[in-house]
């Protein structure tokens, strides 16, 4: 049945002597409100809250007023709507019967149950970013189709073969793309090379940076790139021409061995964070590589592969790492913040969600939404210890933990990605902001994937497996700027592969 809407109560004027009196008589057709007044109703409308029964007695005396209204001079309903009572339908009547028809998805009209009562109109918003939801009237149904948050890969490009990188860098530069990679799988006998790529991922060329056995990072500052290499007796950053020449007088920004290197474009010049032997450093560069400040941040280990990333985020940069703090125990994420007047911010310390005692760490990355960092990590799940006191393996995880700018965690870590297969193992991950999602890259077991996260932890869609086993893929890696961002890994062991990541 249709609920229809008050119409305007026509208020009339006292037809006996005075209005104070004990009674007042009103016309038929009129009822008697609480205040003493007469007032008619129209047709088909309910009778007000507060009115008496309608079948009052009729006075014969009872005249009309001079300026009242006639019968035949009420307003139509549609002229006479007024705003409705509260837990009343508003707006246009559902369709006539229980279901509702079309207008069981128009809002204001039909309840979410269909049956045009007083509920709640029917909302087809399932609360996920990543499906495309509508409503069908005639089927009393919501749907929400499939996903639209799966990012889609570009071109394939190949810019370098017979290569055999164990690390990987990829920066966004005016004009296209900046890679850097470490090749050979002994340390000491790794070299370091960089390559300026176009837009599309094709390769123009590419230098030799001589000796890397601690990796390299890679950032720009324009067209020309930057490189920093870790290696047994320090760090040097060379600079790269938009020519691909190499700067023949590359800046030694640390003397000793370092284990891993990471950096970031800052303002005036660069960031650098060293994984030492024994600590990590947080180096301030200018853009011709002196020294603006140099910084212990934490203590490391050597650690089984011991990794470091680095992130910027205002006025402040975020180092993670992985090492082995302790012989006695596995390795584990650590966190520190410095400011950009060199003062430590956080000094050093592991997260609460990487425990030694549960997981091997295998990998972090570390970048800035806007408000915090945000750290994503993999490890290797244990579930107990043979009776050789070995690990049993329980599988993998990929983990995300958002860290404040004083250096606390914000909330509880979020799994993103877990197998409970033994024999799959999870590398890497990569991962960056590009203001609206975190891309994260990661391998797993000759299996390179990508999927994208929202700001609180939840993944966007489905992952994209970027290389099936048969390829050999590893060492994913994304990186951009400015709404351009792609991705590199090492297929097959012997190249470097590029694709244009297109996110709706």
């Amino acid at each position: 049945m249709v609920r229809r809407s008050w119409a305007l109560l026509l208020v009339a004027t006292c037809v006996a002597a005075s209005c104070d009196s004990a009674r007042v008589v009103c016309r038929a057709g009129q009822v008697r409100l609480a205040s003493g007044e007469c007032a008619d109703v129209l047709d088909g409308a309910a009778p007000p809250i507060d009115a008496e029964p309608a079948d009052v007695a009729v006075a014969d005396d009872a005249t009309e007023p001079a300026d009242g209204p006639a019968d035949d001079a009420r307003p139509p309903v549609a002229d006479a709507i007024v705003p409705d009572a509260p837990g009343r339908d508003v707006g246009p009547a559902c369709d006539e019967g229980a279901a509702c028809g079309a207008d069981w998805c128009v809002p204001g009209v039909c309840s979410a149950t269909g049956s045009c009562d007083d509920e709640a109109p029917r909302d087809c918003d399932d609360g996920l970013e990543c499906t495309l939801d509508s409503c069908d009237g005639a089927a009393r149904a919501c749907s929400h189709e499939g996903s639209i948050c799966t990012c889609r890969l570009g071109g394939e490009a190949t810019p370098m073969r017979f290569v055999e990188p164990v690390t990987l860098a990829l920066v966004a530069r005016t004009g296209g793309w900046g890679v850097a990679w470490a090749n050979g799988i002994s340390s000491s006998s790794r070299r370091a090379r960089a390559a300026l790529l176009a837009p599309d991922g094709s390769h123009r060329n590419d230098v030799d940076l001589g000796a890397a056995s601690g990796g390299v990072a890679v950032a720009s500052d324009g067209a020309e790139l930057v490189a920093a290499v870790a290696h047994s007796t320090g760090v040097l950053l060379h600079r790269i021409s938009a020519m691909g020449v190499m700067d023949p007088m590359p800046a030694t920004i640390v003397s000793g061995a370092a284990q891993g290197v990471a950096m970031a474009r800052r303002s005036d010049g660069f960031d650098v964070g060293v994984l030492a032997r024994d600590e990590v450093r947080a180096i301030a560069t200018l853009d011709d590589g002196s020294v603006v400040h140099d910084v212990v941040v934490g203590a490391a280990g050597m650690g089984n592969r011991p990794t470091i990333q680095l992130a910027r985020g205002d006025g402040l940069v975020a180092i993670a790492w992985v090492s082995q703090r302790e012989l006695s125990e596995w390795p584990t994420v650590s966190v520190a913040i410095a400011g950009d007047d060199g003062s430590v911010v956080h000094m050093g310390a592991k997260l609460s969600a990487s425990d030694p005692e549960l997981a091997i760490a295998d990998g972090a990355s570390v970048s800035f939404d806007g408000s915090a960092f945000v750290v994503t990590w993999v490890e290797d799940v244990i579930l107990g210890y043979d009776a050789d006191d070995q690990p049993i393996d329980g599988g993998a995880r990929l983990l995300l933990q958002r860290v404040g700018l004083d250096g606390a965690e914000l909330g509880a870590a979020v799994t993103l990605e877990r197998t409970s297969d033994p024999d799959v193992f999870y590398e890497g991950p990569s991962a960056v902001w590009t203001g609206r999602d975190h891309r994260v890259a990661w391998e797993a077991r000759d299996v390179s994937r990508f999927v994208r996260v929202s700001a609180d932890g939840t993944v966007l869609g489905s992952p994209i497996i970027l290389a099936a086993d048969a390829d050999r893929a590893s060492v994913p890696t994304v990186g951009g700027s400015d709404g351009s961002w792609a991705l590199v890994m090492v297929r097959d062991r012997t190249s470097i592969w590029f694709r244009e990541l297109s996110c709706p």
